[in-house]
């Protein structure tokens, strides 16, 4: 197969996709590059002599460099997530998935209002020793009608304190619980429906 006239424009096609990619490690950048360059060849080779014409709709097919650099970062960011325990790292990688369509933002949203909820329970854990008489589970009324968290300082809340002493450790407990169970639901989540749709 003679290439020379797809060369320059191979060339430039992937000259600018690795200026794109700058920010990932050297290695796996040139494995990526590797890989695709492969992938445009053997397309090519279909062809005994490809023109010029031909050359520019495999690397249309292929997609413009951002795009393929972008799905590439998702990728590489997903795969780290994947075995990350950090909630910092899943929210940032769940929220570059969100970009690319409904299921990447549902994650996303997922890990969102877990994380946040978890970070309520340990902020109501934090208050309750500095306002110990504002700060509580409470029921209105002798036969508890009505529950709910209560964040107000003034004026003092009204109704019965159900938990008393053990609501630091309680909202400690559940804020932990949210926070290892939004994890293990989220890398749940990338494992099993993070792989995004190749174009190649």
């Amino acid at each position: 197969m003679n290439t020379a006239t797809c060369n320059p424009m191979i060339e430039l096609y992937f000259s600018e996709l690795e200026s794109k990619m700058a920010g990932l490690p050297k290695p796996a950048r040139q494995e990526f590059l590797q890989e695709l360059r492969a992938h445009v060849l053997d397309r090519l080779q279909q062809t005994a002599e490809p023109t010029e014409t031909q050359c520019r709709a495999v690397l249309v097919a292929l997609g413009a460099p951002e795009e393929i650099a972008r799905h590439y970062l998702i990728e590489t960011a997903l795969s780290r997530a994947r075995r990350s325990n950090s909630p910092l790292l899943l929210l940032r990688s769940t929220l570059r998935w969100a970009l690319t369509g409904m299921q990447g933002f549902a994650v996303f949203m997922a890990a969102l209002v877990g994380y946040m909820t978890a970070l309520g329970f340990y902020v109501l854990a934090i208050l309750k020793p500095i306002f110990p008489h504002n700060v509580g589970l409470y029921a209105d009324g002798p036969y508890a009608g009505s529950f709910g968290f209560n964040f107000a300082y003034m004026p003092h809340p009204h109704g019965r304190e159900l938990l008393g002493p053990y609501f630091t450790p309680v909202t400690m407990f559940l804020g932990l619980f949210l926070m290892q169970g939004t994890t293990l639901l989220i890398r749940f989540f990338i494992t099993r429906f993070g792989k995004l749709k190749q174009k190649i």
